[in-house]
């Protein structure tokens, strides 16, 4: 028996193609020809990926704009699919691909982390549990003010926020 922890991500060999056509036009001529005129362009975004995380660990994804991070981001939580390889994983899978995504402008911090911990399936008591931790993690002092009145360092800090009050993978 192994003592090391299981994995509850896995990313098994990742491929993911886009195709790009020169003119709107080449699609449909493609498609009419077989293929012999107006063939699209392959672009490939991801190149056999792999990795696994185990419970309790982070990863980060660093790169030039183009790389595939987001692309990668999306085929793991499922509202992308990759043109080979696999995705597999224990538990459930959140994301925040863009910053800002899921704040809304007239909630407080505090309302905003509650409504998002919830929209994960969060329970009230484990919110209140998660708070201090989340507080002290923000390092901000203004998450009693509505969002839409913040200025960008402030909104900064309630990305920080944010980012405590939902894991991104948690069982």
């Amino acid at each position: 028996m192994s003592s090391e922890p299981a994995a509850r991500v896995v990313v098994q060999d990742l491929c993911k193609t886009f195709y790009f056509y020169r003119h709107p036009v080449h699609r449909i001529t493609s498609w009419m020809t077989g293929g012999r005129h107006g063939a699209p362009t392959p672009f490939p975004a991801l190149r056999h990926v792999s990795f696994s995380l185990t419970g309790g660990t982070s990863m980060g994804i660093i790169g030039v704009n183009g790389a595939g991070k987001s692309t990668l981001l999306k085929i793991v939580t499922g509202t992308m699919e990759p043109t080979s390889g696999a995705v597999s994983m224990d538990g459930r899978l959140a994301s925040l691909l863009e910053l800002g995504t899921g704040f809304h402008p007239l909630f407080t911090g505090r309302q905003n982390i509650r409504y998002n911990a919830r929209f994960i399936g969060l329970t009230d008591d484990e919110i209140r549990e998660r708070m201090p931790a989340i507080e002290a993690f923000s390092e901000g002092n203004s998450k009693d003010a509505v969002l839409r009145n913040k200025t960008g360092i402030a909104y900064h800090q309630l990305m920080q926020l944010d980012k405590a009050a939902l894991p991104i993978y948690q069982r």
